[in-house]
């Protein structure tokens, strides 16, 4: 085996499978970190829409309530 083959040989061992392994280590752990950032940001959203319509409902409500006890109301209907 002469001694350019035996240099890249160790080369591509040595040099070159490290680094793929360590970029496939750090695409995963990327994958995760965004999915985790995906996660946090929708139950935010999700926490404020909820916020939102519950405080919607209960205006609406109290402003039904204020026209059923309201006279002029009760006469006209």
């Amino acid at each position: 085996m002469p001694l350019r083959t035996k240099v890249l040989g160790l080369f591509l061992l040595f040099g070159v499978l490290p680094l793929i392994g360590l970029g496939a280590v750090e695409y995963a752990r990327s994958l995760n970190a965004v999915e985790a950032l995906l996660v946090a940001q929708n139950a935010r959203l999700a926490d404020r829409i909820a916020a939102l319509i519950n405080a919607r409902t209960s205006r609406m409500e109290s402003d039904l309530l204020l026209l059923a006890e309201n006279a002029e109301s009760q006469r006209w209907l």
